[in-house]
């Protein structure tokens, strides 16, 4: 770097100073004492790195301020990158507190960060410039006040010295650094102990790269089996699904058996007509329908459970039950049976009125009847008189006869069905009592009233059944008038 120009706007006695065109080699300065020369000297310090507190008291604040003109001035530099131009220029209120302005723009004017000026001073920093490159009066007149030993200390400081550091100094701290590094034959140095932690690190290293290697090979074969376990996750995913598939199509297949009859009935139907105006109002007036046709149901279910009850109720033997159709018929002739009996007891008066008759005709005739009297004694005319009378009577007791064989018939019936009732039921019948005139009827009254039990029982069976057949027409009837609420199928399959 070099400085190529200077312009200086104010700066102690100097005011719009500009020179341009300084030499690369050496330019030399000269004139009488106070002629400005070290004021120019400490410009160009402040240019570079500041106004110091001093300069401020010494060259803007003291005797020689002047209140014309703006304090401070520009450098022009010259660098292996271009020319740079450096411009500062104190605060306002000139002192050392305020920070003063930095400017710093390329040839073109194009303006560049403060931080290029660090760059252009490649690191020097204030010190070092001014015991190397910019020594003044102040630094010369220090060696009248030094002893020679002083003197040559300092001059030899001033010409070898670097960053405020001796030469001296710098090869004592630069042979105390190389033992330090290198070590001596007490102590081994820090290169030794690096060396030893080089030669140990490179045999980890080693023992590192082999288990790298393992640890490679282990990676590998790691990915190797996730990508296994992975793709045998994936069949697995993919035998669920299909175990799942399978079991919802097991589940669902008589529902799709019934989807595709349902799907030939309506194919078989054909064309399906469109719905019919009002349809949801005929649905809405039919649903009070449905909730009285469900009480009902609901009164059929309490009646058939109470049918149900009292059948279960009714003592009757699994033997009557067995000869309930026999029962039934003797009940069915129970009027025959009465009206035979009534004929008998009819037939039986009319024959005691007739031999009443007889016996009074006989008195008022004068006939006496004797077993060994014959009607011989008897003359011709009564004989003719009595023809008729003797012919009814003959026919009476013959009606008499056939009479008492149907009753003995009837009787013998009746005992025949006693027995066998009896033997079947497993016990005595002691109601039926035939030696009275009207035990037949009373009898064949009882068996009726044992028959109309089982029949009771057979009809409260089949009233039971009924309502069964009742209840299921009910609930299917119910359930069809719910599926007319709906959409029919064929429509919802359409839509």
């Amino acid at each position: 770097m070099n400085i190529s120009g200077i312009r200086v706007d104010h700066f102690g006695v100097w005011d719009d100073l500009k020179i341009d065109d300084l030499s690369r080699d050496i330019n030399v300065f000269y004139g009488p004492n106070e002629a400005g020369k070290s004021t120019l000297m400490q410009f160009v310090r402040a240019v570079l790195f500041g106004f110091s507190a001093d300069r401020v008291d010494r060259f803007i604040t003291g005797p020689l301020r002047r209140s014309r003109g703006r304090v401070g001035g520009s450098l022009r530099l010259s660098t292996h990158e271009g020319e740079f131009h450096i411009a500062r220029f104190g605060n306002e209120l000139l002192n050392s507190e305020s920070p003063d302005e930095l400017r710093v723009t390329t040839l073109d004017g194009a303006r560049a960060g403060t931080y290029r000026l660090e760059g252009l001073l490649s690191g020097v920093d204030e010190a070092v410039f001014q015991n190397v490159f910019a020594i003044g009066l102040d630094e010369i007149q220090q060696l009248s006040t030094l002893s020679d030993t002083q003197a040559a200390q300092f001059l030899y400081s001033l010409s070898t010295g670097a960053d405020r550091v001796s030469l001296v100094d710098v090869m004592r701290q630069l042979r105390a650094g190389r033992e330090r590094l290198v070590g001596n034959e007490q102590q081994a140095g820090v290169l030794c102990q690096m060396f030893d932690r080089r030669n140990k690190y490179a045999r980890k290293i080693e023992s590192l790269a082999d288990q790298t290697q393992q640890w490679a090979e282990l990676k590998s074969a790691s990915r190797k089996l996730g990508e296994e376990a992975e793709r045998l996750e994936q069949r697995r995913h993919q035998l669920e699904s299909k175990v799942r598939s399978a079991e919802i199509a097991v589940r669902m297949r008589p529902k799709w058996e019934k989807r595709q009859q349902a799907i030939a009935a309506i194919a078989a139907l054909g064309t399906v007509r469109d719905l019919p105006e009002g349809l949801l109002g005929r649905l809405e007036a039919i649903a009070p329908r449905i909730e009285q046709r469900e009480k009902e149901l609901e009164d059929l279910r309490r009646r058939r459970d109470e049918l149900t009850r009292q059948a279960d109720q009714i003592p009757v033997r699994e033997s009557l039950t067995r000869h309930a159709a026999r029962i039934g018929a003797l009940n069915d002739q129970r009027k025959w049976i009465g009206s035979l009996d009534d004929s008998f007891l009819k037939l039986t008066s009319q024959i005691e009125e007739t031999e009443f008759e007889m016996q009074a005709e006989q008195e008022r005739l004068g006939i006496v009847t004797r077993n060994d009297e014959s009607g011989a004694s008897l003359g011709r005319e009564i004989i003719t008189a009595l023809r008729d009378p003797a012919r009814q009577l003959r026919r009476s007791k013959q009606q008499l006869e056939e009479a008492k064989r149907q009753a003995s018939k009837y009787t013998s019936e009746a005992e025949r069905l006693k027995s066998e009732i009896a033997q079947k039921l497993g016990k005595e019948v002691e109601w039926l009592d035939f030696k009275e005139g009207n035990a037949v009827a009373d009898a064949v009254e009882k068996v009726g009233s044992v028959a109309s039990d089982v029949r009771r029982q057979v009809e409260l069976g089949r009233v039971v059944t009924e309502l069964k057949g009742q209840l299921e027409e009910l609930t299917k009837h119910r359930s069809q008038l719910l599926e007319s609420q709906f959409l029919p199928r064929p429509v919802v399959i359409a839509l």
